[in-house]
């Protein structure tokens, strides 16, 4: 989770045992890490990028209105697919993007990172629960972004 470091709710999430770090590309931002676990899910490791490419379809056809936005990963021995399921999916989606397996992550600070379930009862032994209330800090949602530029309230 990002997180300005003028928050007020940094400090208790910090106390609450989350892990938290700076961000390597804001210097006013930090992140936080939430460790999950879910049973029965299965991970990028088991899901092929043709069932990937599958699900963002079924997506595009059955629920959005507009461009499904998805990123497909792609292992090492898929990279000579691409250009068949590019024909393939051609009527199905209005576009798609493709991003190889790494053996490592690809940058520091990736949104969702792959666990062990030991790795995961390490992080989670000192988390202590977070008492959600009324966010009194003075935020405006953003209405318009454009590149690196948002138009606010």
């Amino acid at each position: 989770m990002r997180i300005s470091k003028t928050s007020e709710m940094l400090e208790d999430i910090k106390n609450k045992g989350y892990k938290v770090e700076d961000s390597i590309t804001d210097v006013n931002t930090s992140i936080v890490e939430i460790p999950i676990h879910i049973s029965g899910v299965r991970t990028i490791n088991q899901v092929s990028m043709w069932e990937q490419l599958n699900l963002a379809a079924f997506i595009q056809e059955h629920w959005a209105d507009n461009q499904v936005s998805c990123t497909v990963t792609v292992k090492s021995n898929e990279l000579n697919q691409i250009k068949n399921a590019l024909n393939y999916y051609q009527y199905k989606l209005k576009a798609i993007s493709f991003l190889p397996k790494p053996e490592k992550y690809l940058y520091a600070q990736m949104p969702y990172e792959e666990i062990t379930e030991k790795q995961y009862n390490k992080s989670v032994v000192n988390i202590k629960d977070i008492a959600i209330e009324i966010n009194n800090e003075d935020s405006k949602p953003e209405l318009f972004c454009d590149g690196d530029n948002c138009t606010i309230l």
